[in-house]
């Protein structure tokens, strides 16, 4: 992609992407990704479709406003900056995050949960569910510390070890693996048994099919 060099070009630029890019990022952030998120090449053309919905109504209404600034705007710039960084905020930011919350965002009014508050006094809360994280691996996996971890690959095999500090797991967009810093035997039925004899831990990628199970140690675990 060929970047603009004049100072009219990266304004056009500008008002072709900006305000889509914010609502469909808005969207996203409260409603999830759609079927058309898929591709760099549809969202592209999604945010171009929302741009020039707006730019159109923004000519409409704020048309004697904006023509001086897009015909020469380099001039218009150096006049009037706070306007004009008040108007591409507006124009840019405020306005397309705004229509994206009125028309994705579904909120309850509900209390604060401090039991001093008044429990008539109500705010609006957002109640989808939408997480921006990837995949529930990325989410769980890496909060996971001084635990017990178990593996059973769809090879059968087990694997078994100690997660604290020096352990490490890969998220998004890397495959899915695991460093166990210290590993433990384990036996068919999935009992965690005596640490291996010299373990300096142990790499394990984590395949379709596998299941991982943490474990919280127990009393008898903490006291050894």
């Amino acid at each position: 992609m060929t970047l603009p060099e004049s100072m009219f070009g990266v304004v056009a630029l500008v008002a072709l992407v900006i305000p889509g890019v914010v609502f469909a990022g808005v969207r996203s952030w409260l409603r999830g990704f759609k079927w058309s998120d898929q591709t760099a090449s549809t969202r592209i053309l999604d945010a171009l479709l929302v741009s020039v919905v707006l730019d159109a109504v923004y000519l409409w209404l704020f048309g004697k406003l904006l023509v001086p600034f897009l015909a020469n705007p380099r001039p218009e710039l150096a006049a009037h900056p706070a306007q004009a960084g008040f108007l591409a905020t507006l124009l840019g930011v405020i306005i397309p995050a705004a229509l994206a919350l009125g028309w994705h965002a579904d909120v309850a009014w509900r209390p604060l949960r401090w039991h001093w508050w008044p429990s008539w006094i109500r705010f609006p809360r957002r109640r989808t569910a939408h997480e921006s994280t990837p995949t529930a691996w990325d989410k769980a996996a890496p909060r996971k510390t001084d635990v017990w971890v178990k593996v059973l690959l769809p090879s059968g095999e087990r694997v078994a070890g100690w997660v604290s500090g020096e352990s490490f797991v890969s998220t998004y967009p890397h495959s899915r693996d695991i460093y166990i810093q210290e590993q433990f035997a384990v036996d068919e039925s999935g009992t965690i048994g005596e640490r291996l004899e010299n373990t300096a831990g142990v790499w394990l990628s984590i395949p379709d099919g596998a299941i991982v199970e943490w474990l919280y140690p127990n009393s008898e675990d903490e006291s050894a």
